[in-house]
């Protein structure tokens, strides 16, 4: 009679023992994600930094020669201006594009991992085709089984970490 209590807090601390491990792993690979974030970062900073520099200080150059000798702004300073606008503006655009797809990816897997977790579905925990969106109220699991796997163990799981 006392036997099958033990065997109960057993598989109780084998679950958490496990449950400790794996929030351990998510929490080891979102501080990586978050290292591998910030050079991306200062590295598409840097090369934005140093696209723009000689048109920078050329334009310094030139605000500090027009402020000195308190004139307008000749039509030569605003074409600059202009161009310096118009050089910027994709350089810009295409860091945020490249920043946002690069942020995307790195959470994906950590997304795809937690997520089936918190849903109940637990054959789908770190598959990389669940989707777990709702629409029009209906979650939609994955492609392959809308409302999830009706096995214990899905036959078409793929693992959402790179390996």
């Amino acid at each position: 009679m006392e036997e099958w209590s033990k065997q109960f807090w057993q598989s109780i601390e084998a679950v958490a023992y496990e449950a400790s491990r794996f929030l351990e792993a998510v929490a080891q690979q979102a501080t990586e994600s978050a290292a591998e974030l910030s050079v991306a970062f200062s590295d598409q900073a840097e090369q934005v930094g140093q696209a723009i520099a000689p048109d920078l200080d050329s334009l310094v150059l030139r605000l500090e020669q027009i402020i000195g000798s308190e004139t307008e702004p000749t039509p030569e300073l605003e074409a600059m201006a202009e161009q310096i606008g118009v050089t910027l503006e994709p350089l810009l655009a295409s860091v945020l594009i490249d920043f946002s797809t690069w942020a995307e990816q790195v959470s994906n897997p950590m997304s795809q991992t937690m997520d089936p977790f918190f849903q109940q579905h637990a054959a789908c925990v770190g598959c990389r085709n669940y989707h777990g969106q709702v629409y029009n109220g209906n979650l939609l699991v994955c492609g392959l089984y809308p409302y999830g796997p009706n096995q214990e163990k899905c036959p078409d799981w793929e693992s959402a970490w790179s390996a």
